[in-house]
């Protein structure tokens, strides 16, 4: 079944709408990208970053049972409280605050500055820049950089005196691409 579903072609189809179907929204011509939800948002910023969020029993945010866990990231990003056993509940609108956490907010910055974070480790493990950059990008988005996206990578690490500080603003910059945020 798991192999019939994703290689159909409507599981395949692409975010980018042809001229023919970019009004479409309800026919499944093509995938139409949504917010990462917030349980999933959260346990991949904490992979990413390799800094825990501290839920209680080493759980993930997609393994809380209930909505008796109060966590300021999740309640923001939309998590249902689950009072009803449908997702309907569930709020995965965009809106200014979570825009504005992500790119000021401790949950990004607070995790990719930590000593003890993905870019300080890699630092440690005394890469090569282009390493480096491969790295911040499997980390971050699950992928290689393009041949592009890696001759940026590299002009960015060059930029300042501080490597340390490119490598944290890199992965900080990848969090808050559409690559992590969305669901293409």
């Amino acid at each position: 079944l798991m192999r019939r579903i994703v290689t159909s072609q409507t599981y395949q189809r692409a975010s980018a709408p042809t001229e023919g179907n970019k009004d479409d929204d309800q026919n499944f011509s093509h995938a139409i990208p949504r917010r990462v939800p917030a349980e999933a948002l959260l346990d991949s910023l904490v992979q990413a970053t390799g800094i825990p969020e501290g839920l209680p029993n080493g759980f993930r945010a997609a393994q809380l049972p209930d909505a008796s866990v109060e966590n300021p990231f999740l309640k923001l990003f939309g998590k249902p409280q689950r009072m009803d056993a449908c997702e309907c509940e569930r709020d995965n609108g965009s809106n200014m605050l979570q825009a504005l956490h992500f790119l000021n907010g401790k949950s990004i910055l607070g995790r990719v500055r930590n000593p003890s974070a993905r870019p300080a480790l890699l630092m440690r493990a005394k890469l090569s820049d282009e390493e480096l950059v491969k790295e911040l990008y499997l980390w971050s988005l699950a992928r290689f950089p393009t041949p592009k996206e890696l001759e940026l990578g590299l002009e960015f690490l060059k930029l300042g005196d501080d490597r340390a500080a490119g490598a944290q603003d890199l992965m900080w910059a990848l969090l808050n691409s559409k690559d992590f945020l969305l669901v293409r």
